[in-house]
C-alpha cells in the first residue's frame, strides 16, 4: 500500500529501513522486535555490539559469502532532549560490564556505535 502511494506520487520519498537490536548474529537476515535485555537474551551491551557488527565485519572481509548484507548507513534513534545523570568517562563501565536491565545512556551508546563504525569503515578502505 505504501510503495502505490509512493509511486503515485512525484515528490513523496522513501528511505527504507530495517531495525537491527543487537540479540543474536543471525539478526540481520531474521530481524526480531524482542526487549532483548529485559528478557535477559543477551547477557551485556558488549554482545548487542558484537551481534550488530561482527556480521559486517565479516561480510566485509568475505563478501561472497554475505552477499544480501548490505548496509548503507546507521541511524539511532533517542530522545535527545532527555538528560542522562550518567557522565561518560573512562571510569564508565566497558560494555561487558553494563549488565543492567536499563538501556545504557544514549552518549555511551553512540560512542560505542562510532568507535565500531569507524573501524568498520577503515576495514572497508
Amino acid at each position: 500500500e505504501v510503495a502505490a502511494e509512493l509511486e503515485e506520487s512525484k515528490y513523496q520519498h522513501a528511505e527504507p529501513r530495517l531495525s537491527i537490536y543487537g540479540r543474536s548474529a543471525s539478526e540481520w537476515e531474521s530481524l526480531a522486535a524482542d526487549i532483548f535485555k529485559s528478557k535477559k537474551l543477551v547477557p551485556h551491551f558488549a554482545k548487542i555490539l558484537e551481534n550488530v557488527f561482527l556480521p559486517l565485519f565479516e561480510a566485509t572481509i568475505n563478501p561472497q559469502k554475505h552477499k544480501e548484507t548490505h548496509v548503507t548507513g546507521f541511524d539511532s534513534v533517542d530522545d535527545e532532549s532527555k538528560h542522562s545523570d550518567h557522565m561518560f568517562s573512562y571510569k564508565s563501565p566497558k560494555p561487558e560490564e553494563w549488565t543492567t536491565d536499563d538501556n545504557p545512556p544514549y552518549t555511551y551508546y553512540l560512542f560505542y556505535m562510532y568507535a565500531n563504525i569507524m573501524v568498520l569503515n577503515n576495514l572497508r578502505k
